[in-house]
């Protein structure tokens, strides 16, 4: 409970620091409200304040059935970079969609470009079983890095084709490829390629699908790596700086953990 001193006591205290210490104390007043834009948001972060943003965001969490409900800086990064692929003539795809929660918000966004976007243009690559066998550049044998809760063993992160079909029902032209990465590849769309999302976590898919991926992309595209600043999953950033190093390319890391690759300059 609050403890006011009695007027009096205020008082005294007042004339003892005026006439001995030569300093005024007075009653601090009530900090005034915020103005109501400030109130609104939790922080200065864009993507709190973006409604439209939020909405799909909401939405994909839902129809994914909880899929990435902390993901939303990613997410939000992932829009940032389909913006800025804005104009170039490529198509779009997604290696690893889980249950479809990215997938269905880059569709919303492509929806937003053009309002009779059904899917068109869209390929998803996925196993549709989960991740795949886990190899040596994906084990973490520092003990100070906590995994406990993420075990890395083959089917884990494992969405059928039938729940991302759901999820991305109001897209029914969305190009899907079933078939482990690299071999699932074959005899796809050759491109160009405007933006390539690669979420697979693990070294091998990740390397296959940026071999398959960066080659493709159009003048002014990218590849954006999921997984890149995870110390939980180094077989990511592994596969990127090896394929960057071999190639002359500079990935940009993000704070969220994503790179990103760019391919060559706008025409």
């Amino acid at each position: 409970m609050k403890q006011i001193a009695p007027p009096r006591i205020r008082r005294s205290v007042q004339r003892f620091a005026r006439e001995r210490l030569g300093i005024e104390v007075r009653r601090a007043r009530k900090a005034p409200a915020p103005p109501a834009a400030v109130r609104l948001t939790k922080s200065s972060v864009l993507f709190e304040a973006d409604e439209q943003f939020q909405s799909i965001y909401a939405e994909a969490v839902r129809r994914s059935r909880g899929e990435g409900a902390n993901s939303a800086p990613r997410l939000y990064n992932l829009v940032q970079a389909l913006a800025y692929t804005g104009g170039v003539d490529g198509l779009v795809a997604e290696c690893g969609v889980y249950r479809g929660l990215s997938a269905y918000v880059i569709c919303r966004y492509l929806q937003i470009e053009d309002p009779s976007f059904t899917g068109e243009g869209f390929h998803v690559f996925d196993s549709f079983e989960g991740l795949s066998e886990p190899s040596t550049p994906d084990r973490v044998d520092d003990p100070t890095i906590p995994v406990a809760g993420v075990p890395r063993q083959a089917g884990l992160f494992r969405g059928s084709l039938d729940e991302v079909r759901a999820t991305l029902g109001d897209f029914p032209a969305v190009t899907y490829h079933q078939g482990w990465i690299p071999g699932v590849f074959e005899g796809a769309d050759p491109g160009p390629y405007r933006l390539v999302h690669v979420d697979v976590d693990l070294h091998d898919p990740t390397r296959d699908s940026l071999a398959w991926a960066h080659p493709r992309l159009a003048a002014g595209g990218l590849v954006v790596c999921d997984d890149y600043g995870f110390i939980r999953w180094p077989g990511a950033r592994t596969a990127v700086d090896e394929f960057c190093e071999a190639r002359g390319l500079r990935p940009l890391a993000l704070s969220t953990a994503q790179a990103m690759i760019f391919g060559p300059g706008r025409a």
